[in-house]
């Protein structure tokens, strides 16, 4: 005797059975939920940094070229930046158990940084120094958005440049 009532063995092959009858159904429906979220803007502009910045650059580092780098960089920078409006200090930051390096140049302002920027001395110098490194160096700009008041009197920024850090010795 029958009972009206189908098995759970019929009911999951049924089941299954729809599945496999429209492949992605249910990828499908997900996607068109995806489609109905509300998507970023694409004309979103990063705003612009008016005031004073500090330019970010880290780079991976050939094998043992950290100390040529440290050295150019110190002897470079100072001669660079000399007299350059605008321009408040640059530190190097040496990690030598991942071998990276990341330099921190400090500005009053992006129009004096794209000042310096423009001229032969800085792409000249900048492309030795490039030499030292693996691949082109990762850019983020920061707005300079305050320091620490319980310090007496802060330290001359120009001061800054010749300065070497070195994490990870």
């Amino acid at each position: 005797m029958r009972s009206s009532r189908p098995s759970l063995r019929i009911a999951a092959g049924a089941r299954s059975m729809c599945m496999d009858e429209i492949p992605g159904l249910r990828r499908t429906a997900f996607r068109a939920h995806l489609s109905r979220l509300k998507k970023p803007e694409a004309d979103t502009a990063e705003p612009v940094i008016t005031g004073p910045l500090a330019r970010c650059s880290t780079a991976l580092v050939r094998p043992h070229s950290i100390d040529a780098l440290a050295a150019d960089y110190t002897s470079r920078i100072g001669s660079l930046y000399d007299d350059v409006p605008g321009f408040e200090g640059a530190l190097l930051l040496l990690n030598r158990g991942s071998n990276k390096a990341q330099s921190i140049s400090l500005w009053r302002g992006t129009a004096d940084f794209e000042a310096a920027a423009a001229t032969p001395a800085y792409r000249e110098n900048m492309a030795a120094l490039g030499n030292h490194f693996l691949a082109a160096p990762q850019l983020e700009v920061w707005e300079h958005a305050g320091c620490d008041p319980s310090k007496p009197s802060p330290p001359d920024p120009r001061s800054w440049r010749l300065r070497t850090g070195r994490v990870g010795a």
